[in-house]
């Protein structure tokens, strides 16, 4: 169900670059794992990390059941991709 780490880095990448989140500067995949990923991102302070988060978790969702479909039959507890947790670390 998933590609090599290198590949899907590259794709989460691109669809990081193409995703609209407000106040969001730059976003870049650091880290992807069978079940979790680390994304840095700069913002500009006007929307909360906990909205970015939140809106990351679903556009990358919609895109990634888009494109792989059969994941749709896999999804967990509330048929959602995406736990509701998350850690974040501000700095400045």
């Amino acid at each position: 169900m998933f590609l090599d780490a290198d590949k899907q880095r590259g794709q989460e990448d691109e669809a990081l670059a193409g995703a609209s989140i407000p106040s969001v500067r730059y976003m870049a995949t650091l880290w992807l794992a069978a079940d979790h990923i680390h994304v840095y991102f700069e913002s500009d302070g006007e929307k909360s990390a906990d909205f970015v988060i939140h809106r990351l978790k679903k556009i990358s969702e919609e895109g990634l059941l888009k494109c792989v479909p059969a994941a749709v039959g896999k999804l967990g507890v509330g048929g959602t991709l995406w736990a509701d947790d998350y850690f974040v670390q501000t700095v400045g």
